[in-house]
């Protein structure tokens, strides 16, 4: 005996995107083209999230030979030069690019112009096999290898709801990872900052959050960037949230004590970063972070107390780390070739603690 299914739509069916209207089984117009312009949207987000890493490369790429005047091959020392061999005769001159006096940005930038960045690469650079599906995706939003990017009104409206919606759930995926392997002390607010392979592989996916996690707050990765042999590489541990889980913002002032003996055979730092782009912290000072190559003030313990605020202690500010009022902040705490102490947890960093 057999039975027949529901129906899908049975008349008017009622879901998140609005009401399903059908007649006998076939969805209205307006139905269909409310489901493809949903799909257009849910594809738009996750070729947002797919990207990240794309764009993160492709602006440093562009401010680098926009802003700068880099070209691919330019010498960053006077001991190391790049240079075609037929020039080994009378090899050019080492051309350095700095930075200083000029506005650039490394984030990915925002709204249309994301995907601008997006259809750019896609066009110029090879198809990597995982990522096909993902450009079949992308086909009906304009973005396709080997013609020019010009969506119409449509597409437009669609990408750019795309942007903010898929930056948004970028950052509540770096900010509260929910991916194993981020949790570094049980109960405390420190997470592993990068808990992604070099590959971008396991066994039987692509580490998908993973990635974006890290990528949206940085631009490359490394093996020696997720070391678990000590002695070797480093370990970076990101925190957003002090003792209490509060958001962590340049509204309040905080203390970080990092433990005696530091578990790295090289050094350790601390940097604060803007929770919005992502950056170092824009505070009028030079600096955005302490590290034990500082002259810092030393606890009687041997202890460090970082002190993470808009204004300096009114001790001293050797230890101090400006942060600027009105915006979020989250920091990086960095062990360069962390040694077993690390590994085996038997030295651990406490949460970070408001003093205000």
């Amino acid at each position: 005996m057999t039975t027949t299914p529901s129906p899908l739509f049975p008349g008017s069916t009622p879901s998140r995107i609005g009401t399903l209207d059908s007649a006998a089984g076939y969805p209205s117009t307006e139905t269909t083209q409310r489901l493809f312009d949903e799909l257009d949207f849910q594809r738009a987000v996750q070729g947002y999230l797919w990207a990240i890493p794309y764009v993160g490369f492709g602006q440093w790429q562009n401010e680098h030979e926009e802003v700068f005047g880099a070209q691919d091959g330019a010498a960053l020392t006077e001991g190391l030069r790049f240079y075609p061999a037929d020039r080994l005769a009378g090899p050019p001159a080492n051309r350095l690019v700095r930075p200083e006096g000029r506005e650039w940005s490394g984030t990915q930038p925002r709204g249309l112009a994301y995907w601008e960045v997006v259809s750019r690469l896609v066009a110029e650079e090879p198809v990597h096999d995982r990522d096909r599906i993902v450009l079949a995706m992308l086909e009906h939003l304009g973005i396709v290898k080997g013609r020019p990017f010009t969506p119409d009104d449509c597409q437009r409206k669609i990408l750019e709801e795309a942007a903010v919606v898929g930056e948004a759930m970028a950052r509540a995926i770096g900010f509260e990872p929910r991916f194993e392997g981020a949790t570094v002390y049980p109960g405390r607010d420190w997470k592993l900052a990068l808990v992604l392979d070099a590959s971008q592989e396991t066994e039987h996916t692509t580490q998908l959050d993973e990635r974006t996690a890290w990528f949206y707050e940085a631009v490359t990765s490394s093996k020696g960037m997720t070391t678990t042999t000590p002695g070797q590489g480093q370990v970076y541990l990101h925190v957003g949230r002090d003792a209490h889980g509060a958001w962590l913002t340049g509204d309040h002032a905080y203390e970080l004590t990092v433990p005696v003996d530091a578990p790295v055979e090289q050094f350790w730092s601390f940097t604060v970063y803007d929770a919005d782009t992502r950056c170092f912290v824009d505070n009028p000072h030079e600096w955005a972070d302490r590290s034990s190559r500082d002259p810092l003030a030393v606890n009687d313990d041997g202890s460090v107390t970082l002190h993470i605020a808009a204004r300096p202690p009114a001790s001293c500010d050797a230890n101090w780390i400006p942060t600027t009022p009105g915006r979020g902040w989250f920091g990086y705490f960095r062990l360069y070739a962390p040694s077993a102490a690390y590994f085996d947890r038997t030295w651990q960093l406490p949460d970070i603690r408001r003093v205000d």
